[in-house]
């Protein structure tokens, strides 16, 4: 094998390896690449023996060639703007040896994914408080506060007794007061004698 010379004997056959070749069958290599050969990259490049007195040199994983692998270099992935909605690429870091890994996004606030091709969803934490209805949007959300509610997450109960509607000298209670068993959005006045009506009036 390998270019290796085969020589007849009685009931028995004796191969002579050709340089760089041992073993019974030349089956073993010993040194494919011997160092005033080596014409690889010597750092990020493998050299492989792929004939007699021919070898190849092969960029470790990450890297690229633009000459046969003399010269290897990172592969920049993020080239290809890999990453989407607005996130930043960071190549992999690299030893010699290999690159850890491809690439990564960092995505930019309200995305998530390999890619950053996820819009996260910020209803899905139920911000909005009394039932009222969420809007989501790109890393911020909306809430529609039902009446008698405001604030950002519709947490502020309005005091509506706070204009004052009741009329003459009329009690007004609100859901804002203590064991009151009253809508958010509506106000009571209770009259004193004499007066009637909703506001007293």
């Amino acid at each position: 094998m390998n270019g290796g010379t085969c020589t007849d004997m009685v009931d028995a056959y004796e191969c002579t390896c050709s340089a760089g070749w041992a073993g019974g069958h030349c089956e073993l290599e010993v040194d494919p690449c011997p160092r005033q050969e080596n014409d690889c990259d010597k750092k990020k490049a493998q050299c492989y023996h792929v004939g007699s007195g021919v070898h190849e040199c092969r960029c470790n994983p990450g890297y690229e060639t633009q000459d046969g692998a003399k010269t290897c270099t990172n592969i920049q992935e993020c080239t290809s703007s890999p990453c989407m909605n607005g996130s930043t690429c960071m190549d992999g870091a690299c030893t010699d040896a290999a690159c850890l890994f491809q690439w990564s996004c960092v995505c930019d606030n309200g995305w998530a994914g390999e890619q950053c091709e996820i819009d996260l969803d910020e209803c899905a934490s139920y911000p909005c408080l009394s039932g009222t209805t969420c809007i989501d949007g790109v890393f911020v959300y909306q809430c529609v506060c039902s009446g008698g509610l405001s604030g950002y997450n519709c947490e502020v109960d309005i005091d509506e007794c706070e204009s004052k509607p009741c009329m003459n000298a009329a009690t007004c209670t609100d859901s804002n007061d203590n064991g009151a068993r009253i809508t958010k959005d509506i106000y009571v006045c209770t009259c004193v004698a004499g007066f009637s009506g909703d506001i007293c009036d």
